[in-house]
């Protein structure tokens, strides 16, 4: 499975760990907002806290 394969199936997953596991030390997590670019996260550590919060948001929004 290709590194970009294996970080697919651990979001897929959850698996913040995992995510974590196959990205850079020095990963920038972009998001698109409106017709710009946002850094999300600028290293592997911002990257895991990020994915935490929205995998606990979107859990939430789909237990209601």
């Amino acid at each position: 499975m290709t590194p970009v394969a294996k970080l697919q199936q651990a979001f897929n997953d959850h698996d913040v760990e995992s995510m974590a596991e196959n990205v850079m030390d020095d990963i920038k997590w972009l998001s698109i907002v409106g017709d710009s670019l946002v850094i999300e996260a600028s290293d592997r550590g911002a990257l895991k806290e990020g994915m935490q919060g929205t995998l606990k948001q979107f859990h939430q929004l789909v237990r209601k």
